[in-house]
Formats: structure tokens, sequence, C-alpha cells
């Protein structure tokens, strides 16, 4: 069953990018004299991105409210493909240093995942919120999938060099999964809950600079800040490894940094 769902997951990372490339091909056909002028353009990236999900109190009931803090930021791979239209604000001789010569709008499908790297987050959890009773240890696995529609400004271009700034919203898929461990000294209360999927609006913003090679090809590094808003995880699971538990779900607020290497392609 377990080899089931990781080969649906598989299908359904597969089927975000299918229908990215389907829909590039589709625009292209639509208004190919755009697509001429190399007013399109496809782009790729890949990364590293750092997750960091901060503190979060835990209601366990009416008497106890646990705390947990996260004690590793992890690193966790980023891949993204997108299409983007390309609007000319100035067209002063390259070789010159202009200002705002170009604006992109772009639709990017990007997708992040722990297992990438293979680094989850942890931290501590903190009984009645007090730290000197840190009796479990947490690990928090996510992978997320957006759909964003972004603006990407050109801000200064030099010969081949230019520097731009971009932001977009868009809808989020992230997926979580808890688990917890009694530290060494402390018997029983292991808790696993079931995987919950989170849709959110999701917002993301950065910058980077860009290398054109020629006329049609160019590369990019670029830094980016992406705002999943409040996750939750499942409220449902199992705690000494086979006694069904329902508890309150816990909440994060997560956002990551990423480091992205990008090559574009005018068609």
């Amino acid at each position: 069953m377990k080899g089931f769902l990781n080969n649906t997951k598989q299908l359904s990372k597969l089927g975000f990018f299918t229908s990215l490339l389907s829909l590039s091909f589709s625009v292209n056909a639509a208004f190919p004299v755009f697509s001429q002028q190399g007013q399109f353009e496809w782009s790729a990236n890949v990364g590293l991105s750092w997750l960091q999900t901060g503190n979060s109190n835990v209601v366990i009931s009416e008497f106890e409210t646990d705390r947990l803090r996260q004690t590793r930021t992890p690193l966790a791979g980023d891949l993204g493909l997108g299409i983007a239209y390309l609007i000319p604000l100035n067209k002063s001789a390259r070789t010159d240093l202009t200002w705002f010569p170009e604006l992109r709008t772009a639709l990017n499908i990007r997708y992040m995942d722990q297992e990438i790297i293979g680094q989850n987050v942890y931290g501590e959890a903190d009984l009645f919120q007090d730290p000197n009773m840190n009796n479990y240890t947490y690990d928090l696995s996510l992978a997320s999938t957006r759909l964003m529609i972004d603006l990407v400004l050109t801000v200064a271009s030099m010969e081949r060099f230019s520097v731009f700034l971009l932001g977009g919203v868009g809808a989020g898929w992230t997926q979580v999964d808890y688990k917890d461990r009694p530290n060494p000294g402390i018997v029983g209360g292991a808790l696993s809950l079931n995987s919950r999927t989170n849709n959110r609006l999701v917002g993301e913003a950065g910058a980077g600079l860009a290398y054109d090679c020629n006329n049609q090809f160019r590369f990019s590094l670029a830094y980016l800040y992406t705002d999943y808003g409040t996750i939750k995880t499942g409220s449902q699971g199992v705690i000494d490894f086979n006694n069904p538990i329902t508890i309150n779900p816990m909440r994060f607020s997560f956002h990551t940094q990423a480091i992205l290497f990008g090559v574009h392609i005018k068609v």
C-alpha cells in the first residue's frame, strides 16, 4: 500500500509538470507571431531552500499546552518550470546602462521537497512550555507544489548583465507529516500523525542577476522568499505505535528562503 501511495505521489508531480508543458505549447500555437518574435520565454530552475517553521504551541488538553521549538533549519531541494511573456519597456542600446528595459509576466510551477536532500525539520517538544521538560524530539516532513503568477521587472541592464526583481501569488499544496519520539530516559509517548495536505494562498518575492548568452539563451541566479502561511498537521494518528489518538492539529508559520539557478530560452 505504501508503495502504491508513493507511486501515486510521483505521478501527481509528473502531472503538474506535464500540464505546464501542454499549456506552453498551446500558448505558442495560439500566438505564433509573438512566438516568432521571441516574446515568450521558457524557464527551468533548480536550487536549495532553507525551511523555517518557528515555534508552535500545542493544546493537548485544557490543563496542558506544550511548545514545539524548531532547533534545526534544514535544506530542501527546489525545482521549477515556467513560461513568461516579455514586454519591452525601454529599447535603448544594451551597451549602455538601461533602466527598466523589460517586464515579464510569468506562470511558474514550483516544487519543494525535503526528501530531495534528506533533511527534515526537527526540534524539541517542551511539556507545559517548560524548556526543562523537553522530553520529546519531533520530526516534520514537508513537501509543497505551488502554481504561481509572477511579475519579473528588469530594473537595470548593461551589455549582457541585468538585475531584476520578482514577486507573485498563487496556490500552494503543502503536505505535512509529523512524528515525535521520547528522548533518552523517557518511556513511552511516541506519536505519529497522519499526513495532511494544506491548500493555501502562497506569496513569493525575490531578486536576482541574469546573464544573456545571446538573443535566445540566458542564465539567472536568484534569491526567493516564499510565505506559505499557517500550515497544520493531521489530527489523527497513533501513540506508542499502535494506540489510536485524536488531538488538536499542530500549527506552524511556514516560510522558506531559496537560492535558485535558472536557464531561460526564448521561443
